[in-house]
């Protein structure tokens, strides 16, 4: 499934995950390090319910214009990562984030089977 819907995405080497249990109920923290454009972003996302609760750009090594705005990581607790447009002038940060937010959706399902 991954591959089909990023055929040029590794994902294997880059992600950490936390499961957490408590009264039967299951979250995951996400810890993403991926290459934006040469440098390196480094992204925390927390899954509960099968949502989004939480997304951060812990770390950021590109130039801070390339940087996407917290306003736009806020659309994801409220929105599927598919329906999410790319940001003018943060193009490939804004598309590094939106492919973590939905790995650690398919993962954290994955996880779950």
């Amino acid at each position: 499934m991954i591959k089909s819907k990023f055929p040029t995405r590794d994902v294997r080497k880059f992600y950490s995950f936390y499961q957490r249990v408590c009264n039967q109920k299951s979250s995951f923290d996400f810890i993403f390090s991926d290459i934006v454009r040469t440098k390196r972003q480094l992204v925390h996302i927390h899954i509960e319910d099968k949502k989004l609760e939480s997304l951060k750009v812990v770390k950021f090594e590109e130039p801070s214009e390339y940087r996407v705005k917290d306003s736009w990581l806020k659309k994801f607790k409220s929105t599927l990562p598919d329906s999410i447009d790319i940001v003018s002038g943060a193009t490939l940060s804004s598309k590094s984030t939106k492919f973590l937010v939905w790995l650690s959706l398919y993962l954290q399902g994955d996880i779950l089977k």
